[in-house]
């Protein structure tokens, strides 16, 4: 085969592997870029958005093959690591994880909480989470979808 031939085959076997990428476990766990929307298949992930001085928002952006299981656990892991950057030692959350948004462009679920940060998370009826216990408890999950 000439080097035409592999040039006019290139666009297809591009086309193939964005595809057989799309067909894949889902969404693996990772920021939200600028630059993965830009492409044809978006590619997800999670966002933080700050509300106050201790109140954030945090989203994930799903694949529909992700299952909600999975992407609940990776919005409690996120508050989880974002409270452990931020200084916490726990978050609260203001309400469960939950679906905030379905279906969006291309296919994508949204789940999203809004978070507390807490300097002592004291059980308070409420869903008060300690970070590093939640962090300890799903990293070996995550490691799968990093």
């Amino acid at each position: 085969m000439s080097f035409r031939n592999h040039r006019a085959a290139l666009p297809a076997l591009l086309l193939c592997a964005a595809l057989a990428g799309c067909a894949g476990t889902g969404t693996g766990y990772h920021e939200r870029t600028v630059l993965g929307e830009l492409f044809l298949f978006r590619q997800g992930g999670y966002e933080v958005e700050q509300l106050g001085p201790e109140d954030y928002r945090v989203v994930y952006e799903a694949g529909m093959s992700n299952p909600e299981a999975r992407s609940r656990k990776f919005v409690l892991y996120r508050c989880a690591t974002l409270a452990l950057e931020k200084g916490a030692r726990g978050f609260r959350l203001d309400q469960p994880v939950d679906l905030v948004k379905a279906p969006m462009p291309m296919h994508k679920l949204l789940y999203g909480a809004r978070v507390r940060l807490l300097a002592d998370p004291q059980p308070d009826g409420r869903l008060v989470f300690d970070a590093a216990q939640v962090v300890q408890e799903l990293d070996p999950f995550i490691a799968q979808f990093r």
